[in-house]
């Protein structure tokens, strides 16, 4: 299965969502602030990182910031778990280069799917050998795989 960073400075969601990937097979890595977060995503280069948006030294989005300007960093794809729950903060993580976002307190069975349907997307960008992927849900891969706009420049419909 995936290896995983999770980056929460609340003790409790750190376990819970440590817990919850383990259960599903996952290596799960943790850090509890901004500056472990960029170690371990250096040291580590998981497959995902889970981040809160909210932490001490660096924050959610200083971190994507960070990761999309760095070549090493730029293709793990980024769940933001926050408590921010509203319209322009989610829209603020998204723009700033997450792939999804949740509001906490989370489901345990929401956040896994949401996690393994990243984690697919991921997988299968990686590899197509750049042809676009499959995004049925219309959303685009812009910042972590340079792979063209949505819908990888096909029409709806192409060929069979």
């Amino acid at each position: 299965m995936a290896k995983i960073l999770v980056a929460d400075d609340d003790p409790i969601s750190l376990l819970f969502t440590k817990s919850l990937l383990e259960d599903r097979g996952h290596t799960v890595v943790t850090a509890e602030d901004g500056e472990m977060t960029l170690v371990g995503l250096r040291r580590e280069l998981p497959d995902l990182l889970v981040t809160d948006l909210v932490m001490p030294y660096r924050n959610g989005l200083e971190i994507i910031h960070e990761m999309k300007n760095d070549p090493l960093l730029a293709g793990i794809p980024v769940l933001v778990m926050s408590m921010k729950d509203r319209e322009p903060d989610i829209v603020q993580g998204l723009e700033a280069g997450a792939d999804d976002y949740v509001v906490k307190p989370v489901h345990a069975l929401e956040l896994a799917a949401r996690v393994k349907k990243i984690l697919a997307r991921s997988a299968s960008a990686s590899g197509s050998g750049g042809s676009g992927g499959t995004q049925s849900d219309g959303s685009s891969q812009g910042g972590h795989g340079g792979q063209g706009g949505p819908g990888g420049g096909r029409p709806p419909g192409g060929p069979k």
